[in-house]
C-alpha cells in the first residue's frame, strides 16, 4: 500500500526557495511538493526568503499503514515489515514560518495550518453528533436529556492571523440512537431539540481554538404520545412548547488534521423575552468539524 517515494506538500508563510539535495524549487502560492524517500533518516532541506535562511529537518514516523497490521494480520505484519523501509511515513503537509529567527539549527514546523493570513474565510461544517439539553418550557419542570444528532452551518473570517470571527447557524436534536434509523415509539414519548444562530469572536493556538459569543435560539420541548402495542394511557394531553431566548457560545476545537477537528460547544442562556424572563437553560455538543479555506 506505500510506495517507496511519499509527497510532501511544504507550505511557507511567504514567497520562498526550497533548496533539496541538488533541487532549487521557487514556492507557487507559498507551496512546493517534495518527494521523499521512505526510510527512517531526516528528511533535510533549506528554505530562502528575502531575509533568511533556514534549514528543516522532517523526522520520520512509522505510517498508518503498518500500524493496520495489527487489525488485519493479528500483528503478525508487524514482524514481517520490520526491516521494511516502506513502513515509514512523513506529514502529508509541513507548514513553516520563514519568519523564524530562533538560533536553533532547524526551525520549527507544524503538519497542520495554525496562522491564517488576514483577510482568510473558511467554510465550516460540522455534526455535533452528541448533545445535552437543559431546558424549562413554560409552565414546566426543568427537562433535560442527551442525545445524537444535528448541522451545524459557519463560516470563519480571520480578522487577524491569530483571530477569526465565526457566524454560525445549527440544530440539535435528543435522537436517542447515534446513527440515522426508522424508529417506532409506543406510549409517551419526550424529545427536545434547538435551533441557533450565533457569532463569536475565536483565537486560534497551535492545534487549539476557543472563543465566545452571542446566540439566539428557539428550543422546542414535545410530548408526544403513540397508540401502540396495547401501551398504557396517557398521563396528559401531548403538547408541544416551544421559546425563545437570548444567551452565550463558547466553542472550543482540537485540529486533529488539516481539515478536520473535534470539540466541545457549550451554550447558556438566561434571557427569554416573551416568558419568564430571566431562566437558565442549556445545552453542549459534542461537535465534529470540517474547515475548508475558501
Amino acid at each position: 500500500m506505500n510506495g517507496y517515494y511519499q509527497d510532501v506538500k511544504i507550505h511557507t508563510s511567504a514567497p520562498a526557495i526550497v533548496v533539496y539535495k541538488k533541487d532549487s524549487i521557487r514556492t507557487i502560492n507559498d507551496e512546493v511538493v517534495l518527494s521523499f524517500q521512505r526510510n527512517n533518516s531526516l528528511k533535510e532541506f533549506q528554505i530562502f526568503s528575502d531575509s533568511l535562511n533556514r534549514k528543516v529537518a522532517i523526522k520520520p514516523f512509522k505510517s498508518l499503514t503498518y500500524w493496520l497490521n495489527i487489525p488485519y494480520t493479528y500483528g503478525i505484519g508487524l514482524f514481517i515489515d520490520k526491516g521494511n523501509d516502506k513502513r515509514f511515513g512523513h506529514p502529508n503537509h509541513v507548514y513553516v514560518t520563514v519568519s523564524d529567527t530562533s538560533k536553533s539549527k532547524y526551525t520549527t514546523y507544524n503538519n497542520f495550518e495554525n496562522n491564517f493570513k488576514k483577510g482568510a474565510v473558511k467554510l465550516h461544517i460540522s455534526l455535533p453528533w452528541i448533545n445535552s439539553f437543559y431546558l424549562r418550557p413554560a409552565n414546566e419542570k426543568y427537562k433535560s436529556n442527551t442525545g445524537y444528532w444535528g448541522i451545524n452551518l459557519g463560516v470563519d473570517y480571520y480578522h487577524t492571523n491569530y483571530q477569526f470571527l465565526e457566524l454560525a447557524v445549527s440544530g440539535i436534536t435528543d435522537f436517542f440512537i447515534p446513527f440515522p434509523a426508522a424508529v417506532d415509539f409506543a406510549g409517551e414519548h419526550e424529545a427536545m431539540n434547538a435551533l441557533t444562530i450565533s457569532l463569536s469572536n475565536n483565537h486560534h493556538l497551535g492545534r487549539f481554538s476557543f472563543g465566545y459569543g452571542l446566540l439566539a435560539t428557539k428550543n422546542t420541548w414535545d410530548l408526544k404520545y403513540y397508540d401502540r402495542w396495547e401501551v398504557p394511557s396517557p398521563s396528559r394531553e401531548p403538547v408541544s412548547k416551544s421559546h425563545y431566548t437570548f444567551g452565550l457560545v463558547f466553542p472550543s476545537h482540537v485540529q486533529l488534521a488539516k481539515y478536520f477537528g473535534i470539540g466541545l460547544i457549550y451554550r447558556p442562556s438566561l434571557y427569554r423575552p416573551l416568558i419568564e424572563k430571566l431562566r437558565y437553560e442549556h445545552t453542549i455538543s459534542l461537535d465534529f468539524a470540517w474547515k475548508i479555506k475558501i
